[in-house]
């Protein structure tokens, strides 16, 4: 059996990460996380590290960019990917904001199921699912 993809979704939208979780779990693929606080990303990521981040870039508390950069500069953590995930960017601007470094994708709110399971195998190098 394969292991689980171990996902890491922060969101200050407490709806949007339940339903992004069950529906994530639902395919028997991920190990999902969810952090409603940002400011417990880096302590929970240590615990349980992630394969994948997924990352809202405008919450109250405390910024997206922020927490990346803290994942970044975590050695333990530096690796791992993350996804944007934010509701600045219109779908049609998704493609242009792509950094050169393939492990950061943005992804427009909202999002797909699949438009997510697409952008975790792009940025996990991962062979495409069929069906």
């Amino acid at each position: 059996m394969t292991r689980k993809i171990r996902f890491l979704l922060i969101d200050d939208d407490a709806a949007l990460t339940r339903s992004l979780k069950l529906n994530l779990e639902d395919g028997g693929r991920y190990d999902v996380s969810v952090i409603n606080h940002p400011g417990q990303a880096i302590k929970v990521a240590l615990l349980n590290p992630p394969d994948v981040v997924l990352l809202d870039i405008m919450m109250p508390a405390v910024d997206g960019a922020v927490v990346a950069n803290e994942l970044r500069d975590t050695p333990a953590l530096a690796h791992v990917p993350v996804i944007f995930l934010t509701a600045l960017v219109r779908k049609s601007e998704q493609s242009a904001l792509h950094e050169h470094k393939p492990a950061r994708r943005y992804l427009g709110k909202p999002v797909s199921v699949n438009e997510l399971e697409a952008a975790i195998a792009e940025v996990l190098e991962l062979p495409a699912q069929k069906g």
